[in-house]
């Protein structure tokens, strides 16, 4: 989905901006050991944080694009009527940098493009976890999918921070996974 279907305009360099400015905060906390993914930046720390719990105003359009999509995206695939709750965190990543492949153990994984213009985000599926499923992105895209599906990202290669918002929607049941991180509810029935 693009910001323009859900009535919205995503200002993804203060996006960014604040992405650079919370990193230094948000990287001075211990890596979770009870975590797969282990590079030390701030997709390392996704369960200690969620950027929605920042008063920042440049992320309401973000929040209000995930919620349109998943309105559409539930309607589409019948997802239950449970209440939801929402982590989300920023992913940061310079030149020669990707995101390694991981999954999340949660029921629906999405992401918005920030600014990530010229890489795929790479999800496999299969018995195998074989299949390739390369997603362009585009700044602003919205993308979900039900979870856990494993994913990385192309190795990043120009000169400016490549930026998504990832996010995780799960039912009471999933917010005591242990490493579910900071969450706060999406959808109240």
């Amino acid at each position: 989905m693009q910001p323009e279907e859900a009535g919205v305009h995503i200002d993804c360099h203060a996006i960014v901006k604040f992405l650079e400015h919370v990193e230094p905060q948000i990287c001075s906390i211990p890596n979770d050991k009870n975590t797969v993914y282990k590079n030390d930046d701030l997709s390392a720390r996704f369960n200690q944080w969620n950027i929605f719990l920042f008063a920042e105003p440049a992320l309401l359009p973000v929040y209000k694009l995930i919620k349109t999509g998943w309105e559409q995206f539930s309607a589409e695939v019948g997802f239950g009527r449970d209440p939801l709750w929402i982590h989300a965190h920023g992913n940061l990543h310079r030149k020669d940098q990707k995101l390694d492949y991981h999954a999340h153990l949660y029921p629906v994984l999405g992401y918005v493009a920030i600014s990530s213009e010229g890489s795929n985000t790479n999800f496999y599926t299969g018995e195998n976890e074989d299949i390739k499923i390369p997603i362009p992105n585009k700044n602003g895209q919205l993308v979900i999918t039900l979870g856990p599906i494993p994913h990385h990202t192309d190795v990043w290669e120009k000169d400016y921070p490549r930026c998504s918002v990832a996010f995780n929607l799960m039912t009471t049941r999933e917010t005591q996974n242990v490493g579910c991180g900071p969450v706060f509810p999406f959808e109240v029935l």
